[in-house]
């Protein structure tokens, strides 16, 4: 009868350190990825990736419709993920008036970010790295496109990126070692180009040359649904770039008295991709060069101004040629280090100020959100989870990048928003605006069960 009464006594006190795990989040016998239900539990967020506080100072008035008012204090994200998705968990433990009424959640997600200013490099990198998910939490519903015209910007400039996949970019002579992203001022990374001698047909000398061929969808960079809008306005393309060169040359006895003492590099526009060097119509091309006469490693830093762009294809098609005239005794082959490039595109009276979507496909995200008890607070409060599959990403990488921005009662001081990592962005704009403005997360410590 003891072994019984022990047997019992052994099973009930399993059985309660289950439920008292269960209860207190220990993550003694339960654990694994969060169930996208809106309610924030230690025990399946202990083993994300990150859990961040963040302070909000929020406007603390008394809500009519509830008698109820927020407060300031720490507000926490949780970041995680499994082989297929990410997991974003927001416990604004601040939002404690439980009033939906016009309010909306912003999420914001990059695992493949450029180092811009602006927003319209955000909108270029949509479905290239960068998305976003607009909700409502008034309606339960996402955010539909929306631009508020109420507000222009006059003649405005926006510098945008070369993506790889979405744009065309092929080395028609020599090679180049790197990837695209490394032209985005990307952790201090460059593509660079390795020059091959050539003896062309056409209209160009027997040298060492080096030929990059860039086919840019200007289409694509503009936000989604509105492409024929900001086409309409658009004014010119600049195209910015800083590039070095490495002369393995030391004297320049050169065998073409045209080209003596020179390193020539041209930037061309053209029409359609690929001209061959040999052809006279590549030779001709609009093109505006520079030379270097030293056997040095220096940078330039060039806006070449264009007229209009094929505004019926949306392309823009132009080429880096980099040339170096043979010598009698030297080897002549050099390196071009390409440390940056990208378009500025100019708007004429653009307006587009508060632009709202939903990038991401339906199927491929879940939010949910609960007014409630958490871990972090034990008065209700408003929070929201998250999943979103990494299939909406063009490749997974080992960080993240993180923005989230809200509306409605839950407000910072002086506004009617808020927004992590930063504060006091324009009143008329909660989108992240410049990439710089994103929290930076390494991924990959812990891949959730």
């Amino acid at each position: 009868m003891k072994t019984v009464y022990k047997m019992i006594l052994i099973g009930l006190m399993v059985i309660g350190a289950g439920i008292f795990g269960y209860i207190a989040g220990l993550d003694i016998l339960f654990h694994g990825k969060p169930t996208i239900d809106g309610k924030i539990k230690g025990f399946e967020w202990r083993d994300a990736d990150h859990k961040i506080g963040f302070w909000l100072n929020l406007n603390n008035s008394i809500d009519t419709s509830t008698g109820t008012n927020n407060i300031d204090c720490y507000n926490y994200l949780y970041v995680g993920e499994d082989k297929n998705n990410y997991y974003i968990g927001v416990d604004l433990c601040g939002d404690r008036t439980n009033n939906i009424e016009g309010e909306w959640i912003g999420l914001y997600l990059a695992n493949n970010l450029p180092s811009y200013t602006n927003e319209f490099a955000l909108y270029a990198m949509q479905n290239y790295g960068f998305e976003n998910i607009e909700f409502n939490v008034s309606n339960g519903q996402p955010v539909s496109e929306n631009i508020d015209d109420s507000f222009s910007i006059f003649d405005s400039s926006y510098e945008v990126p070369i993506i790889d996949n979405a744009d065309d970019i092929e080395i028609s002579l020599g090679n180049s070692e790197g990837e695209i992203n490394y032209m985005w001022d990307f952790e201090g990374q460059r593509l660079v180009l390795n020059s091959e001698q050539v003896n062309p047909a056409g209209g160009y000398p027997e040298a060492e040359y080096a030929v990059m061929d860039f086919s840019v969808n200007i289409t694509d960079k503009m936000p989604d649904g509105f492409e024929s809008l900001c086409a309409s306005y658009l004014n010119r393309i600049d195209i910015n770039f800083q590039i070095g060169c490495d002369l393995e040359v030391t004297t320049f006895e050169s065998q073409d008295d045209d080209f003596a003492e020179k390193m020539q590099v041209a930037l061309m526009i053209h029409d359609g991709m690929h001209f061959d060097i040999s052809d006279l119509e590549y030779a001709s091309a609009d093109k505006r060069a520079w030379a270097w006469n030293s056997a040095s490693t220096v940078s330039r830093d060039e806006t070449i101004v264009f007229g209009d762009y094929n505004d019926t294809t949306g392309m823009l098609y132009f080429s880096l040629l980099c040339q170096n005239a043979l010598n009698s005794t030297d080897d002549t082959s050099f390196e071009i280090f390409i440390e940056r490039m990208s378009l500025d595109i100019y708007f004429n009276n653009i307006m587009l100020n508060n632009y709202w979507d939903t990038s991401v496909s339906s199927s491929n995200y879940e939010i949910s959100y609960t007014f409630d008890k958490s871990p972090n607070c034990e008065i209700a409060h408003r929070m929201f989870e998250y999943r979103v599959s990494k299939s909406e990403f063009p490749s997974n990488t080992n960080k993240l990048f993180v923005f989230l921005a809200g509306y409605g009662t839950a407000a910072v001081e002086g506004s009617d928003f808020w927004t992590f990592p930063i504060d006091g962005l324009s009143t008329y704009n909660t989108f992240p605006e410049n990439t710089e403005n994103f929290l930076e997360l390494p991924m990959g410590k812990n891949v959730l069960d």
